[in-house]
């Protein structure tokens, strides 16, 4: 867990701003929110859902902050992505045919809403919280969904982030602002640290 002052005290470090004399408070905090939604669409940011499945419910809409589904259990087992054309070209009518879901459709609109093929016939276990929860329930008939998210507002207060993201948020946000045209230009810091937000991004998706 970590705070956007926390963030903003390592970037004046590196800015050597401590006093926030060249960048703002408020400019710093800008960039590090814009490089914080750069992790969401990238993919770099998850988290984990719990829905209970209706009898006759062919969809299920999560959190806003959706970005895509990285996958989805139904009864524990893993449900395939397929698309709605697909199913068409295979069978007129597979909108209607009811059994236990073992695919999912995502609409276009909204984006974090999805379609579960076929309609489930019964309804999962059920617990004592109003979904969707972070995982706390049965998994008997249910949703889990993995999830990839863009970060709520995270202005006050804590939000999770893990370290090596945390690293990465900064030195994007360095490189950023050093790179920027003005009196502060600084190109060789903003090379160094660009190049190291991206050899890092670059580790952690893998390319």
């Amino acid at each position: 867990m970590t705070t956007i002052a926390a963030l903003v005290a390592r970037v004046q470090t590196y800015l050597q701003d401590e006093t926030a004399d060249a960048w703002p408070l408020a400019q710093v905090e800008s960039q590090l929110r814009e490089s914080i939604q750069m992790l969401g669409r990238q993919q770099l940011l998850g988290a984990v859902d719990w829905q209970q499945v209706l009898a006759g419910e062919p969809e299920y809409t999560f959190a806003d902050t959706t970005v895509d589904f990285a996958e989805i259990l139904y009864d524990g087992r893993s449900l395939r992505s397929v698309q709605e054309d697909a199913l068409t070209r295979l069978k007129r009518d597979w909108d209607r045919a009811t059994g236990n879901p073992q695919y999912y459709t995502t609409p276009l609109e909204p984006s974090q809403t999805l379609r579960l093929i076929p309609v489930p016939h019964s309804t999962g276990s059920a617990v004592l919280h109003v979904p969707p929860q972070v995982i706390a329930g049965a998994v008997e008939g249910n949703l889990v969904a993995y999830r990839w998210v863009s970060p709520p507002d995270v202005t006050p207060g804590v939000f999770p982030l893990q370290e090596v993201l945390e690293d990465l948020v900064v030195f994007l946000t360095v490189g950023a602002l050093t790179g920027q045209d003005g009196e502060f230009h600084d190109k060789t810091k903003a090379q160094c640290f660009e190049t190291l937000a991206m050899l890092m991004l670059k580790e952690l998706l893998g390319d």
